[in-house]
């Protein structure tokens, strides 16, 4: 039977192979006879690693020293694979404090995450691509409790879900006509439409 194959990553360009090799330390991790860290430092101290998750001789996961506290203050990381970095994370005392993200591979931020005590918060994406960030979800404790939603991106959502703590659809309320007003209420119970 045929089988997928996957296309392989592009080798490393130049300016970034100078930049490798300027790295001050180089691991083998694994211990296949290949770098698969590079540490970069200031003045004797770390400012960044690159790594290469997947030991495919590419880095796809950088780290960003805060020469202060000597803590991880960013990761830049390219979680699909595919020789680009698509997630960019923001980290303060060792904490996730939010994350941007283009989750669709177009090379344009459509996610946005924010953060507090490392538990998420509130989550923004543009789903139709247009730069305009047309859901907006709500979290407490790190549980889904609401989401809003603005196709015409006018400002205004045009849906509202609401979420039980199970994170199962409760009421959803919409502005069908798009004048600014609720004008449908759904009601549900275990996920399932009731009234």
């Amino acid at each position: 039977a045929p089988r997928a194959v996957q296309a392989p990553r592009p080798a490393p360009s130049s300016s970034q192979n100078a930049e490798l090799e300027s790295a001050s330390g180089q691991v083998d991790r694994d211990g296949d006879g290949r770098t698969d860290q590079w540490i970069f430092r200031e003045n004797g101290e770390i400012v960044r690693e690159l790594l290469d998750e997947d030991f495919d001789g590419r880095p796809d996961r950088t780290l960003h020293y805060d020469l202060a506290t000597h803590q991880i203050r960013a990761i830049d990381e390219d979680a699909d694979h595919d020789g680009r970095m698509d997630t960019w994370t923001q980290l303060k005392d060792g904490v996730i404090q939010r994350r941007r993200a283009d989750d669709d591979g177009d090379g344009q931020v459509d996610t946005w995450s924010y953060f507090h005590d490392g538990k998420l918060t509130r989550l923004e994406r543009d789903s139709s691509g247009d730069g305009f960030r047309d859901r907006i979800s709500h979290y407490e404790n790190g549980r889904l409790v609401r989401e809003e939603q603005d196709e015409d991106a006018d400002g205004r959502a045009d849906a509202i879900t609401y979420y039980d703590a199970n994170e199962q659809v409760e009421r959803v309320d919409e502005d069908t006509d798009r004048d600014g007003h609720i004008d449908v209420i759904s009601h549900y119970e275990a996920g399932r439409l009731t009234r």
